[in-house]
């Protein structure tokens, strides 16, 4: 029996030394749990309330779930793209202790004025990290460029994967001087929702011709919010802890030094992508852009992971080149947060509560400062041009 225990014991001995040369985050099955704890240690006495109870509290005054269509099979004969109904007061999101509420423009994206769809001088396209998840809209890297007089139209969309971005880009960017795309290594490199619907927009005459369709978009847009409305608490439902996560967590320094061997790659299929950006590039020029920008932003995890050549880490830095090289491929300037989040004194300090997570106010306006300078350096017809 003892001798039958002996290879574990050395295992969790080894394991135990190990921790001292590998960190990694925390093992968390709830991240907004998580972070409501902190705010409580921190003595924040903040609004915690879950996303399905805020709803719940404000459905009489006429308030929506933030919607992102791609995330369900089509709901009607189209498929929308935008990330809620139009002119509305959505519920979005909450990771600094005060929920962030969207006032939807004309076509369901975040509060972009009438008369930008017409004409713009920049157009950003991504995911959550374009919306400005989840700060007050005046500190989103849309919110900011604004402020400093840069007419900007923001067609960012909550959880859109590059094909999805690409869609967003045939159908609604209008006349503008420059593009500007995020690239989220969290989960950006994942698979596109309903991918070989999306891959029908890397056909450069393919549209739905969805600025002419509003109607149609809002009443699919509706039957996604009446599924929301009828699952509300299983929509919001956290993570559920399973023991296998609780183990790999453990033995995670153990797992470290066996990938040092052999870092693995994440599942990026970088062909699509370089075909993806280029087609984007080729949509925004016929729409008057000559100005092309790819800016890459980290994950908190990145940060969490310890030593800087630690293989998670690896597998993000090799994930970067990628992209990197996409964009060089298809005349991108690469624009990367991650050394500029290196450089400063504390990189978690940028994430709400040091947790997984959007970035806080800070994180937004190292972002915008970047985006700012390099749409700065190029003189233009514009309001990018400096005064």
């Amino acid at each position: 029996m003892v001798l039958a225990l002996l290879p574990l014991a050395l295992l969790l001995a080894v394991n135990a030394g190990l921790s001292f040369v590998y960190a990694m985050p925390p093992a968390v099955d709830d991240w907004n749990l998580f972070r409501r704890e902190r705010a409580q240690t921190l003595g924040e006495n903040l609004d915690w309330r879950t996303g399905a109870e805020v709803l719940a509290a404000c459905r009489s005054t006429g308030c929506r779930p933030y919607v992102n269509a791609t995330e369900l099979p089509m709901a009607g004969s189209i498929l929308p793209v935008a990330g809620g109904m139009p002119r509305s007061r959505t519920v979005y999101c909450n990771e600094t202790g005060k929920w962030k509420f969207v006032d939807t423009d004309r076509f369901g994206f975040d509060s972009n004025a009438d008369r930008l769809f017409e004409n713009a001088d920049v157009v950003l396209v991504g995911d959550s990290f374009a919306t400005g998840a989840c700060v007050e809209e005046e500190r989103t890297i849309a919110g900011l460029l604004r402020s400093r007089g840069i007419e900007l139209l923001n067609l960012g969309v909550g959880g859109n994967k590059p094909l999805e971005q690409l869609a967003v880009i045939k159908e609604y960017m209008p006349s503008a001087h420059a593009l500007v795309l995020t690239f989220y290594e969290g989960n950006n490199y994942l698979r596109d929702r309903n991918p070989e619907f999306m891959k029908k927009y890397l056909d450069p005459g393919f549209t739905q011709h969805l600025k002419q369709r509003p109607d149609e978009v809002a009443e699919n847009i509706a039957r996604i919010e009446e599924i929301i409305w009828s699952h509300l608490d299983a929509w919001f439902a956290p993570g559920q802890e399973s023991w296998q996560n609780h183990v790999r967590n453990a033995l995670a320094p153990t797992i470290s030094l066996l990938r040092s061997f052999d870092p693995a790659g994440l599942e990026f299929d970088q062909p699509l992508y370089q075909q993806t950006l280029a087609e984007a590039y080729r949509t925004a020029s016929e729409k008057g852009a000559r100005r092309f920008y790819l800016v890459y932003l980290p994950a908190a995890e990145r940060f969490m992971w310890a030593p800087r050549n630690h293989p998670e880490v690896a597998a993000f830095d090799k994930l970067k080149e990628s992209v990197k090289a996409s964009a060089g491929a298809t005349g991108f300037v690469f624009i990367d947060m991650t050394d500029r989040f290196y450089r400063t004194p504390d990189p978690l300090g940028l994430i709400p509560y040091r947790s997984h997570a959007h970035y806080n106010q800070a994180g937004y306006l190292l972002v915008a400062d970047a985006l700012e300078s390099a749409l700065r350096a190029a003189p233009a017809p514009s309001s990018l041009s400096r005064q």
